[in-house]
């Protein structure tokens, strides 16, 4: 209602009237008391109109830009010659909290001296800049920020479908947080890494832990000067407290601790600190950053609205549904089991049909099938027989797995092993995004790079705190 009423003020003093075909006719009017607004909506006008589209753009996005401004009689939309306003500040902090999703628009990273603003020119300028990257974002949020067959070879169904034009310029009327809300996706293993990524971050930024390159075998009773280290490296990451232990000596709260983060790490929980070990605990927070935000990017990959029958076997949040459409018919708890997480990739999208009889399972186009019952179930879910009976009898469904290799709960963040590659190649695909960083106001660094450390750098921003956690997904977990 604020905007609306501000443009029919800003029409009213440009002594505009509207034209019978919804177009804005202007001139012959006395000059406006708010000459310095007009001045912005005139080269916002000049730049839509008369220029090609950005180089931090594309000329699909440049054309809804077009429509977006027309609509909007070229009013800026987020800044003033002062600077963002208020809608302005919400939207930016939108876009710095898109950076704990891995998130970063080509706008809103690209040549961050332009964010500033002198004159009408350069607001313009940041106005445009600042809608392009909120539609980036909506869109990466709903639909990914890469095409999910060309990371992951498991993946054979279509793409998902991003928002269309017109939902998209409807998400720009909302504020920014809100719209965003509405595109994420809705998982609680996304939350959670999300929150997982923000923590991250903060490690990266505050100096990621250093360790020395080799060490002895250290087990409990051992009395070695890497020790201290060690212990620092779990006090970092929650997995220690730093009053349980001190001193030279691997004693039984350290044993404990170092057991604890072998099971998050895949490792074998034995409390012994191999080479296999030191090399897992040594491996920087901005590389498990990475991995992070290659599992949020799979989960911006399933499907909210999927046209006629699908499952979702979510493993990040151990939980199955079945949706018929827009309605989920059954919903239950999930558990794989380890034979089935073993080789299987990050994400599975095939067709699929549940097969009846003694031996249920789910028997996947491209040959696979994952059993449902018996001591070698792959997915065992709660009221299988609900299950089987909502399923459709005689029509193959969309299939979605997703066995994430980070997953972040109350106890810590767990990160495994890829044998199948799929990691390496979607890291290789989202190198531009992950490589990326975001303009200074953001106070945080970008994912894809390990940022020096405070006391390297004095002048660097300190890391600006995340935003608490939704309600009902809890707090964050420790890092891992």
């Amino acid at each position: 209602m604020r905007r609306v009423m501000a443009l029919a003020a800003l029409a009213l003093l440009a002594g505009c009237a509207e034209s019978p075909g919804g177009r804005v006719a202007r001139g012959g009017a006395s000059a406006p008391a708010d000459t310095g607004a007009l001045d912005v909506a005139a080269d916002i006008e000049r730049a839509i109109w008369n220029q090609s589209p950005r180089p931090w753009t594309t000329d699909a996005r440049w054309a809804l830009m077009r429509r977006v401004y027309d609509g909007a009689r070229y009013a800026p939309l987020w800044y003033d010659r002062n600077g963002p306003t208020a809608a302005g500040r919400a939207a930016i902090e939108a876009l710095c909290d898109a950076v704990d999703e891995a998130i970063h628009p080509a706008a809103f990273t690209a040549d961050s001296g332009a964010w500033q603003v002198n004159d009408a020119a350069g607001a313009a300028e940041s106005d445009l800049r600042l809608t392009a990257s909120l539609l980036d974002y909506f869109a990466a949020l709903a639909a990914g920020q890469v095409a999910p067959a060309a990371a992951d070879s498991a993946w054979r169904l279509p793409p998902p479908v991003p928002p269309s034009d017109s939902e998209l310029v409807r998400a720009l009327r909302r504020p920014p947080a809100e719209a965003a809300a509405r595109y994420r996706p809705a998982s609680p293993a996304y939350a959670s890494l999300r929150a997982a990524l923000a923590r991250y971050h903060s490690l990266a930024v505050a100096g990621d832990w250093s360790l020395p390159d080799t060490v002895g075998t250290l087990r409990l009773g051992a009395r070695d000067s890497s020790v201290p280290a060690l212990r620092r490296r779990l006090i970092r990451t929650g997995d220690l407290r730093a009053s349980d232990s001190a001193g030279a000596a691997f004693d039984a709260p350290l044993d404990s601790a170092v057991r604890r983060a072998q099971r998050r790490l895949g490792l074998a929980a034995d409390g012994v600190v191999g080479p296999g070990t030191w090399r897992a605990l040594a491996v920087p927070a901005v590389a498990r950053a990475r991995i992070l935000a290659l599992n949020l990017e799979r989960y911006r990959w399933l499907p909210e609205q999927a046209v006629g029958a699908s499952l979702v076997v979510d493993g990040g949040a151990e939980r199955l549904e079945l949706r018929v459409g827009p309605e989920a018919v059954y919903a239950a708890g999930a558990r794989l089991d380890a034979r089935c997480v073993e080789g299987t990739p990050p994400i599975v999208a095939d067709t699929a049909r549940i097969t009846r009889g003694a031996a249920p399972a789910i028997a996947l186009g491209g040959g696979r099938t994952l059993s449902l019952t018996g001591r070698r179930a792959c997915v065992r879910t709660d009221s299988l027989a609900r299950l089987i009976a909502a399923a459709p009898a005689d029509a193959p469904l969309a299939f979605y797995l997703i066995v994430p290799t980070a997953t972040a709960r109350p106890g810590g963040i767990s990160f495994r092993g890829d044998s199948t590659g799929a990691d390496a190649r979607l890291e290789r695909a989202m190198a531009p995004a992950l490589a990326r960083r975001p303009p200074p106001v953001c106070g945080v660094s970008g994912v894809g790079t390990a940022p020096a450390p405070h006391s390297a750098a004095p002048g660097a921003p300190a890391p600006r705190p995340s935003a608490p956690a939704p309600a009902g997904r809890g707090s964050a977990p420790p890092a891992g």
